[in-house]
């Protein structure tokens, strides 16, 4: 695959983001940074054969999984707290278009929202996450620990 290059122009607060994950060890470089920004919205918009989701999830779960072996979760669990991703709180039926959508962008078929469900019911009992009734709304609490 031919390559192209450009130049842009962005804000001094998104490049100090940027150099705070290159520093950090997210990214190896500025460049690797912006190459996954791409690829990550091309996927999303779905352009074929980029696949750089799988990849993230499993570096955003690389230290979640140390905790699940502490706090003994399953796969399933694990799974479900990445889809809050960097938020606290998600409407349980974001939690479940969460799910669909990963699933759609993976080509792999879904859990059921009765499986999702049942596992958000699980990790509330574990108390890693809260449900918060407001009026006829569910909404979803992830707690620090």
């Amino acid at each position: 695959m031919t390559e192209s290059s450009i130049t842009i122009a962005i804000p001094d607060k998104v490049m100090a983001f940027i150099n705070k994950k290159v520093s950090e060890g997210f990214f190896s470089s500025i460049e690797d940074f912006v190459k996954h920004a791409i690829y990550l919205l091309s996927e999303l918009y779905g352009l074929p054969g980029t696949s750089i989701i799988g990849k993230l999830l499993n570096k955003l779960q690389l230290s979640t999984s140390i905790q699940a072996t502490e706090s003994r979760l399953s796969k399933e669990e694990i799974y479900v707290l990445s889809l809050f991703g960097n938020n606290t709180f998600l409407y349980k039926e974001g939690i479940y278009a969460r799910a669909l959508g990963d699933a759609m962008r993976r080509r792999q078929k879904p859990y059921s929202k009765e499986k999702i469900m049942e596992i958000v019911d699980s990790l509330v009992q574990k108390g890693i996450l809260e449900k918060i009734e407001k009026g006829p709304n569910i909404i979803i609490k992830k707690l620090e620990r």
